[in-house]
């Protein structure tokens, strides 16, 4: 009696493989994919918590040479832009923001190109990010500051 499988049986297992493949695959892809937009989202509503510290410690410590002073105590409209870089060097935000959407080396938001609008509309404020070219993609490589 010889002992081993026989090619049927090898076929059939071979096809099983592949049917769970066929159905595992997609599957896998589309969680890595809805990972990824949920992390996009969690790393812009950090750019605006970041945008959010800036606005209140301009507010608090409110100077006539901050650019708040006029549209508050005014109640009035004002739309100022910030860059990413701008809010990391003043140390409202960590440098190399992951852009979970961007691929390779190029993985972090731009910071010079990734802009936020901080909207005040004489009552409260509102934040807008968004990048001269497309946000989703808009990628850089890491900043090594030699650290």
């Amino acid at each position: 009696m010889k002992k081993g499988f026989t090619l049927a049986e090898l076929l059939a297992v071979i096809v099983i493989l592949g049917l769970l493949a066929l159905i595992a695959v997609p599957v896998v892809l589309n969680k890595i994919k809805s990972t990824k937009e949920d992390l996009y989202n969690n790393q812009i509503e950090m750019i605006k918590s970041g945008t959010i510290s800036y606005v209140t410690s301009e507010i608090t410590h409110l100077k006539s040479d901050s650019p708040f002073y006029t549209p508050v105590t005014n109640h009035t409209r004002v739309t100022i832009t910030k860059t990413l870089s701008e809010l990391q060097n003043d140390g409202f935000l960590d440098e190399n923001i992951l852009n979970p959407l961007c691929d390779g080396s190029d993985k972090y938001f731009s910071p010079l190109e990734t802009k936020i609008e901080i909207i005040y509309d004489g009552r409260e404020f509102s934040y807008e990010v968004s990048s001269t070219g497309n946000l989703r993609e808009s990628c850089t490589a890491k900043i090594d500051r030699g650290n």
